[in-house]
C-alpha cells in the first residue's frame, strides 16, 4: 500500500515537471515511479512520450512497442508511436533523406490505422492521418505515395490497402481534417491545417478553375481561424500566403495580413521574411531589405531571410550575392538557395579571372557544394532543364563522367526549342568523352543553328571516330563560317595542321601553323606545335624564333607545363645540359608552387645522371605540391630511381613499394622495385 502511494507521489511530481516543461526532471521521476511498480502503464507511456519530445526517437519507438506488447493495441501508445514516426520523418526531410522520410510516414499511417480500427472517434487520430498525407505531398514525385487502408478511403474491406499518389493524398487529407473538425469543432488549429492543405493542393494543380476554388476554400477556413483567434500570428501569416497565390495576387490583403501577424508577435522571422518577399515582388527594395534584416535579427538561422537578402543583392548586381547564397546552403537545404548558388558558381567559372576563381571556387569548395545543392534541387524539380544542365557542368568539373552524361541527357530531353541546341552541344561533348562517337556525331549533326562549339565538337567527334576526311571538312567549315574571332581561327588552324602532318607532310603542316601564329592573338598551341615540328626536323632557326615568341607565355600558369618541357627538349637537342638546368631552375624559382615545372627539372637531372639526390628531392616536391593531378606512381618510380642511382638502396625500395601500392597494375613500378631489391641500375636502362 505504501509503495503504491510512493509511486503516485513520484507520478504527481513528474506531472508537475512535465507541465512546466522540465522534461529531463520529469523523466527521472517517472523512471523512479516505474522502479517502485514495474510495468505500470501510465509512467511507461509518459517516459516514451518524453523521449519523443526530447528527440530520442529510437528509444521512444522501442518503449512504445514494448507497451503495445504488454497492453495489446493500446490507443495512446499507437498514437504516440505514430507521432514519433512523423517527427522522425521531419528530421529526415530536413537532411534530404526523402525515401527514409516516406518510410517513417508509412509506419505512422500503419499504426494510426490500427488505432482507428479500435476506435475512430478520436479527432487527434484523424488529424494525424491528415498530417501524414499532407507531409508526403511535399516529397518528390518518386516518393509521393502511401499505402492506405480501404476503409479509410472508401469504406471497403478493412484488410485491403490501396496505393495513393499525390492527388488522392490531397483528397484524403482534406477528408481526414474535415472528420477531425466534425469530432471537435472548437479546435481551431485543425481549421488552420485544413486551410494549409487546401492551399498546398491549389499550388499543385494545373487547372485554373480548380486552383481558384481550392484557394477560396483555403481563404474561408483561414478567415474562420482569424475570427476565432485574431492574436495567433500563424493564422494571419497563412492568410497572407493564400492572398499572394491568388490570381491575380491580392497584394494589399497580403500586406495587411503579414503586418497583422507581426502585430500579434513581432519576433517571428517567418512573417518578416514573407513581408520582405511581398515588398521584393512589389519592387520596393528598401522596405524588402529592412524586412529581411529584421527576420535575420529575429532568427539568424532562418534561411528564407538570407535568401531574400541574396535575391536583393543579385537584383542590384552586387558581388555579395554569391556569398549570401553560399551561406544559405550552409544553413539549410532550400530550393531557391540551391538553384541560386549553382547559378553563381557556374557564372563565376565562366566569367571570372583566375584569382577570383581560386578564392570563390577552390578555397570555398564551391563545386562539390553547389553540385550537392543542385542534386537536391533536381530531386524535387525533375522537370527543370536549366538545373540539369548546371548540374552536368559541375559534375563535368568534378570528372564524374557517368553522372555528367546522365545530367546532360536529362537537360536535352527536357529542353525547350530555344535552348535545345545548347543542350545538344553539351550532351554531344560528353558522349565523345565517354567514347560513344557515333551518338556524339548524331547529336552534333542535329544542331539546327550551328555555332563554333557545335562545329568544333562535330569535327572532334569525327576525328575520334577515325573519319578523318569528314573531320577535316568540319574543321574547315568551322574556320570559314562559324567564327570571326582570330583566337578561335588560330586554334582551328592548329587542328588542321595536326591532321595535315598525319596524312600529308611537314611542309603542309608548317604552312597552316604559320597562318595560325600570324593571327592575333596567336594560339599557344600553334606555337607549341611549331616548336615541336622544328625540333623534330632539326630546324634550329625556326625553333629559336618560336622560343622568342613563347616568351610572352612563359609565366602563364596554364602554359608552364608545355613551355618548360619544350624548353628542356630544345636545350637537350642542342646538348646544352647545364643551360637547360639553369633555365628550368629559373622557372622553378619564379613559380615554386607549380608541380609540373618541378617534374620537368626532375626528368632533366635524371637524364643528366648528376645531382641525383636533388632529383629525388624534386620528385618528392611534385608529390607534396599536387597529389591530385599528377601520376603519383610514376613520380614515385622517379624518386626510387634517383635513390638507386646514388646507392641509397633502402630509400629506393621504400619509394618503389609506395609506387606499387598506389597502383599495382603499372609494370614500371614493379620493374623499379625489382631493380631496387637487386641493387642493379642496369635494369632501368
Amino acid at each position: 500500500m505504501h509503495s503504491i502511494c510512493f509511486r503516485h507521489y513520484w507520478e504527481a511530481l513528474a506531472d508537475a515537471y512535465f507541465a512546466r516543461g522540465s522534461y529531463t526532471s520529469a523523466l527521472k521521476c517517472y523512471q523512479r515511479s516505474l522502479e517502485i511498480t514495474p510495468k505500470a502503464l501510465y509512467p511507461s507511456l509518459q517516459i516514451a512520450n518524453i523521449k519523443k519530445i526530447l528527440g530520442q526517437y529510437p528509444e521512444a519507438i522501442e518503449d512504445f512497442e514494448e507497451l503495445l506488447l504488454d497492453n495489446g493495441l493500446y490507443i495512446p501508445a499507437l498514437k504516440g508511436l505514430a507521432e514519433t514516426y512523423i517527427r522522425q520523418a521531419t528530421e529526415c526531410y530536413k537532411t534530404q533523406r526523402f525515401g527514409t522520410s516516406r518510410d517513417h510516414i508509412q509506419s505512422a499511417v500503419n499504426n494510426l490505422t490500427l488505432a482507428m480500427k479500435q476506435d475512430g472517434t478520436y479527432s487527434c487520430l484523424w488529424k494525424l492521418l491528415g498530417d501524414s498525407c499532407t507531409f508526403v505531398t511535399k516529397l518528390s514525385e518518386k516518393y509521393c505515395c502511401l499505402f492506405m487502408a480501404n476503409f479509410l478511403l472508401e469504406g471497403g474491406d478493412q484488410d485491403e490497402n490501396q496505393l495513393c499518389e499525390k492527388e488522392q493524398l490531397f483528397v484524403s487529407a482534406t477528408r481526414f481534417y474535415c472528420k477531425a473538425i466534425n469530432l471537435t469543432e472548437t479546435n481551431i488549429l485543425i481549421w488552420h491545417d485544413l486551410a494549409t492543405c487546401y492551399m498546398t493542393h491549389a499550388l499543385n494543380t494545373t487547372e485554373s478553375e480548380k486552383k481558384k476554388l481550392l484557394l477560396s476554400y483555403a481563404m474561408s477556413a483561414c478567415q474562420h481561424c482569424t475570427s476565432i483567434n485574431p492574436m495567433n500570428w500563424q493564422h494571419w501569416n497563412l492568410m497572407g500566403n493564400i492572398a499572394m497565390h491568388q490570381e491575380p495576387p491580392n497584394l494589399s490583403l497580403a500586406q495587411h495580413a503579414f503586418i497583422k501577424a507581426l502585430i500579434a508577435d513581432h519576433n517571428y522571422a517567418v512573417a518578416w521574411a514573407n513581408l520582405g518577399t511581398l515588398y521584393f515582388i512589389m519592387d520596393d527594395i528598401k522596405l524588402a531589405n529592412k524586412a529581411f534584416a529584421q527576420g535575420q535579427r529575429s532568427d539568424p538561422s532562418h534561411v528564407q531571410s538570407w535568401i531574400g537578402q541574396a535575391l536583393i543583392a543579385e537584383s542590384l548586381g552586387h558581388e555579395e550575392a554569391m556569398d549570401l547564397f553560399r551561406h544559405c546552403t550552409q544553413i539549410a537545404h532550400h530550393q531557391q538557395s540551391s538553384i541560386g548558388y549553382g547559378h553563381w558558381v557556374c557564372q563565376t567559372l565562366l566569367d571570372s579571372d583566375p584569382h577570383e576563381v581560386i578564392y570563390a571556387i577552390h578555397n570555398m569548395h564551391a563545386i562539390p557544394v553547389a553540385c550537392d545543392a543542385l542534386t537536391y534541387y533536381t530531386e524535387n524539380n525533375p522537370q527543370d532543364s536549366c538545373a540539369w544542365n548546371m548540374l552536368g557542368i559541375l559534375k563535368e568539373r568534378m570528372q564524374l563522367k557517368q553522372g555528367t552524361l546522365d545530367a546532360f541527357k536529362k537537360a536535352y530531353q527536357l529542353s525547350s526549342q530555344q535552348t535545345r541546341d545548347k543542350a545538344r552541344v553539351n550532351y554531344g561533348r560528353m558522349l565523345y568523352k565517354v567514347e560513344d562517337y557515333a551518338r556524339a556525331i548524331s547529336m552534333f549533326r542535329e544542331v539546327e543553328e550551328a555555332n563554333f562549339k557545335s562545329g568544333v565538337g562535330l569535327a572532334l567527334a569525327y576525328f575520334k571516330d577515325k573519319q578523318y576526311e569528314e573531320s577535316y571538312n568540319a574543321y574547315e567549315q568551322a574556320l570559314h563560317w562559324l567564327t570571326e574571332e582570330q583566337r578561335n581561327q588560330s586554334e582551328l588552324l592548329v587542328a588542321l595542321a595536326s591532321m595535315a602532318y598525319m596524312f600529308q607532310d611537314a611542309n603542309a603542316a608548317k604552312t597552316l601553323l604559320f597562318q595560325s601564329i600570324n593571327l592575333k592573338p596567336p594560339s599557344p598551341w600553334g606555337l607549341y606545335a611549331t616548336l615541336s615540328l622544328a625540333l623534330l626536323h632539326d630546324d634550329k632557326k625556326l625553333a629559336k624564333l618560336v622560343l622568342s615568341e613563347l616568351d610572352f607565355f612563359k609565366d602563364r600558369q596554364e602554359c608552364l607545363p608545355h613551355y618548360s618541357r619544350l624548353l628542356l627538349y630544345f636545350y637537350i637537342k642542342e646538348e646544352q645540359y647545364e643551360r637547360a638546368v639553369k633555365e628550368i631552375s629559373k622557372i622553378v624559382h619564379r613559380h615554386p608552387y607549380n608541380a609540373s615545372v618541378w617534374l620537368t627539372l626532375t626528368l632533366l637531372l635524371l637524364r643528366m645522371k648528376v645531382r641525383l639526390e636533388a632529383a629525388a628531392k624534386c620528385a618528392q616536391t611534385v608529390i607534396a605540391l599536387e597529389r591530385k593531378n599528377v601520376d603519383v606512381p610514376k613520380v614515385l618510380t622517379l624518386v626510387s630511381m634517383s635513390h638507386l642511382m646514388i646507392g641509397k638502396r633502402k630509400q629506393a625500395i621504400i619509394a618503389a613499394q609506395k609506387a606499387v601500392h598506389c597502383n599495382p597494375s603499372i609494370s614500371d613500378s614493379w620493374t623499379v622495385l625489382k631493380a631496387a631489391q637487386r641493387g642493379e641500375c642496369n635494369l632501368l636502362c
